[in-house]
């Protein structure tokens, strides 16, 4: 284990890398991934990959105040269809998921990204009227929040910050339009990440008013179990925090041994801020607007079930959906990957039920599936009659 030097990054006049810098020092500053990018010997076999650990090793071994990002910054840009010439500004949550996929996709072996970042999530819901939604399982490096979704009225209620995300996600669920019938919802994980970011993407030109209110609202601590519907309690920590201002993308990480010491990195300007509390008046005061939130799992013990499976490069599981008595739909899938799909005659989605056949399934999923079994056996009995 390696403690991250406190190392600044050029960014010289014209070449517009302040977006890149920050995605640098986000990942130099989550503690697992630095080690295994300094200590593995799977990368190394491609520009991109050889690259980011030679930028940390020289991170590691600098007696420099500050380094250049710029031979990274060029193998990204070949890796990425000259996207991100030097000059060229660009999105640095976008450069974030760019990394990430990239890394996943030319060194599989190097399989530290999934257990980091991936967030395999799917959604699901019953309606009184037996109207049935299924997301297929979905696969990404940040989990998104569209802030003009946000209404003061949450802000004026006091409502936390997983309150807020659990009753906008759930508007977005879709429904059968009918608003006087109940829903059963479920969001839930197939597997916790390391390491949970959250994208916060505002409108063109946000509410001074909206900026504030929101960062009244973050706190040192959040729990997945709020959001998600998990059988425990998952509390990650508040590691990072990018933000955006007049152009310019600057962030703030904290030390690694003490949650409570909050240090801004802005190219090579780089200063102590203080405690969380000092960072976010800080944030308010200078009106940075932030737009990724970084989450640490607070123990690497926590699991969303009681036994893991061997191989948790993915999280393997086997479906069975069954509808009506005369369709059947048999998913397997690895990851987000299904391997294979078998069906007949499959007409009625409303009545799908689910089974596994692994003993990991949370819950909650339980109670969905007894609500939706219950609607069945009486349309079947309506029917009947």
């Amino acid at each position: 284990s390696t403690k991250p030097k406190i190392v600044g990054l050029w960014n010289p006049e014209g070449s517009s890398s302040c977006f890149l810098n920050v995605i640098i020092q986000l990942f130099w500053h989550v503690k697992r991934f630095r080690n295994e990018v300094l200590s593995t010997n799977e990368l190394g076999t491609h520009d991109l990959d050889s690259n980011l650990k030679i930028l940390f090793q020289e991170m590691h071994n600098t007696n420099d105040q500050s380094i250049s990002s710029l031979t990274f910054r060029n193998s990204l840009t070949r890796s990425c269809d000259d996207q991100y010439k030097e000059g060229n500004t660009a999105d640095c949550v976008e450069v974030f998921e760019q990394i990430l996929w990239k890394l996943n996709e030319l060194c599989p072996k190097f399989d530290i990204v999934e257990k980091i970042f991936a967030l395999y999530s799917f959604e699901e819901s019953v309606c009184d009227c037996l109207f049935f939604y299924q997301s297929n399982p979905n696969k990404s490096f940040v989990f998104r929040l569209y802030m003009a979704e946000f209404r003061q009225e949450y802000f004026e209620k006091k409502l936390s910050f997983e309150t807020i995300i659990s009753i906008i996600c759930d508007e977005n669920i879709p429904a059968c339009g009918n608003k006087t019938h109940n829903r059963k919802l479920l969001r839930t994980l197939l597997y916790l990440p390391e390491i949970f970011s959250v994208s916060l993407i505002w409108q063109t030109n946000p509410d001074i008013s909206l900026i504030q209110s929101f960062v009244n609202i973050i706190k040192k601590n959040i729990y997945l179990n709020l959001i998600f519907d998990l059988p425990n309690s998952c509390e990650y920590i508040l590691i990072g925090i990018i933000c955006y201002f007049n152009g310019h993308y600057l962030a703030y990480y904290c030390n690694e041994d003490d949650y409570d010491i909050w240090t801004l990195f802005d190219d090579t300007n780089i200063r102590i801020i203080g405690n969380l509390e000092q960072l976010l008046k800080n944030i308010r005061s200078s009106q940075h607007r932030p737009i990724l939130l970084l989450y640490n799992l607070k123990s690497n013990k926590q699991s969303l079930f009681k036994q893991e499976p061997n191989d948790m490069k993915y999280l393997r599981r086997d479906w069975l959906l069954l509808s009506c008595g005369h369709c059947k739909i048999c998913y397997r899938f690895l990851g987000n990957v299904k391997l294979s799909v078998h069906y007949a005659d499959f007409h009625s989605p409303q009545n799908i039920l689910r089974y596994s056949n692994l003993s990991l399934i949370p819950r909650p999923q339980l109670s969905l599936f007894e609500m939706h079994k219950k609607k069945q056996e009486y349309e079947k009995l309506k029917f009947s009659k």
